[in-house]
């Protein structure tokens, strides 16, 4: 493979180019245009979904019972009837939450998933959007069909046992948390929903989000319920808080996460996050460092480097490099969660309501990549790793076009033994290729293609999401690994219901 050298990248070189996968940014060419914001309408509510409305309420019981080859049907009568998209898919994750086991694992794909439809709806085209939204559904009744017959787990709360104040509430939901009883905890969190403050839930839920590393799905589940809690209002909230108390106390915890979930606590009082360093430097030397230190030692290194005066931003930069890197070095299902879950994370020190809940979401993620990195050397996808290094990422052969690009990738998690993919996305985007116009592709063939896996959209939105903040270096990094999960046109038939889908939007005026 031919070496192209690279000039050293600064902050002060970077700023210019927003599209990081410019040729002028890898030194090899003039750079194409920068990321475009997308502005597109989005299946975003327009006002809080109102969740205590009876029709509300009808639909979910309506999209449980359904059976899973008549779940389009009931939609399409209700979205013809005038229903927002936006409505039928928080009805969706009622009927998840509802439904699906509050487990740590990945028996409620379907709910988490769901945020990643919001996000990716934002982004594509109207007809897309319904599709989208059709596919959670189907996504559901699939999940919903695994588990068994419809049989509502979330079981009715007895007012009896209640906390009735907050501060009562807030113990009882950490005394199950702690313990890991579920019981209580659910008890708990119902209470501090209906006495205290959604910023007191979001906080509480995502200090423990940041517990058990070792086990990734807790940390997603509570950034994708908090997302969705955001984007169709806390008036809905109540099961989807007791949902993630119940995520997050469910089982024994892995011991990973846990073993210094204590010492990061105390820790995270005495680290400073209102660092001004951004040097992409200083990201590269996380990165270089989560390959080698332990879990404790790569928290410490965090600490650190915030002590230090690095920008938060900066951290979280080379967190998800290692986490990416992971995926690039052969472990797909390894490297996909833990981006996952530091996407959620990061997502969750944006709405954390205390400098020491950002310094600790960020001291547990830096000890989840270097943990990720050791469960990920013997578990399914390979071992051995490959000495591949993120930050120096070889460019390949350019493809011709952008659909050669796609065609060469989007194998899916556990077909990530050739890193040829990779490279040649590092030529592409060498030669010019744009990465708003990569991700505008990506999205569709995510909505097209993406099947009934929730991975093919929960790693790529989460990718598409990172770039909008992450330093321009990473971004053609970040996207040339992101296409080994991103559905391509060659390995994938379309979504089954992908036409009845179109046909619906259009007989909808949907353009």
């Amino acid at each position: 493979m031919r070496r192209m050298g690279l000039p050293p990248v600064t902050r002060r070189r970077a700023l210019g180019v927003i599209a990081s996968g410019s040729a002028a940014l890898l030194g090899c060419g003039a750079a194409p245009e920068a990321v475009a914001t997308d502005t597109a309408a989005t299946v975003t509510p327009k006002v809080p979904i109102a969740c205590d409305a009876p029709t509300f309420a009808a639909l979910i019981d309506a999209l449980i019972e359904a059976p899973a080859s008549g779940a389009f049907d009931v939609a399409a009568v209700r979205l013809r009837a005038g229903l927002p998209p936006a409505t039928l898919l928080a009805a969706t994750l009622h009927a998840g939450v509802r439904t699906l086991s509050p487990s740590m694992n990945a028996a409620n794909h379907a709910a988490l998933v769901v945020s990643s439809v919001q996000l990716l709806g934002d982004a594509v085209p109207a007809p897309l959007r319904l599709c989208a939204v059709l596919w959670a559904l189907d996504n559901f009744k699939s999940d919903q069909g695994a588990q068994g017959p419809a049989n509502p787990l979330m079981p009715a709360l007895d007012p009896s046992k209640l906390p009735q104040s907050v501060s009562a509430a807030q113990a009882l939901c950490v005394e199950g948390l702690d313990a890991f009883d579920a019981e209580r905890a659910d008890l708990g969190a119902a209470a501090l929903y209906r006495l205290g403050s959604p910023a007191a839930a979001t906080d509480l839920l995502l200090r423990y989000a940041a517990r058990d590393y070792g086990e990734e799905h807790r940390p997603i589940c509570v950034g994708q319920m908090l997302r969705a809690l955001e984007v169709f209002g806390w008036g809905c909230g109540e099961p989807l808080v007791r949902f993630v108390a119940c995520v997050l106390s469910e089982g024994q915890p892995s011991g990973a996460g846990v073993a210094t979930f204590g010492s990061s606590r105390a820790m995270a009082d005495t680290v400073s996050i209102h660092g001004a360093r951004r040097e992409v430097g200083l990201a590269i030397e996380l990165l270089v460092a989560s390959r080698t230190l332990s879990p404790a030692a790569m928290r410490d290194r965090v600490a650190a480097a915030l002590n230090e005066g690095v920008h938060p931003d900066t951290v979280w930069d080379g967190l998800l490099a290692a986490s990416a890197e992971l995926l690039l070095r052969g472990n797909g299902g390894g490297g996909l969660h833990c981006f996952d879950a530091l996407n959620a994370m990061r997502w969750g020190a944006s709405r954390a309501g205390s400098d020491g809940l950002r310094a600790l979401l960020l001291l547990q993620a830096g000890a989840a990549v270097s943990f990720a990195r050791e469960w990920a050397a013997s578990w399914k996808y390979p071992p051995p790793f490959r000495a591949l290094d993120l930050d120096r990422l070889e460019p390949g052969t350019a493809p011709k076009d952008i659909e050669s690009l796609f065609e060469r990738g989007g194998r899916g998690r556990a077909s990530v033994d050739d890193p040829t993919p990779a490279h040649d996305a590092m030529a592409w985007f060498a030669a010019g290729g744009n990465p708003a116009a990569y991700m505008a592709r990506g999205r569709e063939l995510i909505v097209r293609k993406g099947a009934r896996d929730a991975h093919f959209w929960k790693f790529p939105v989460a990718v598409f999401d990172e770039v909008a903040r992450i330093d321009p270096f990473w971004v053609p990094r970040l996207l040339s690994v992101e296409l080994f999960l991103n559905p391509s046109p060659q390995h994938h038939v379309d979504w089954p219901h992908l036409e009845q889908a179109l046909s619906l939007a259009a007989e909808l005026g949907l353009t």
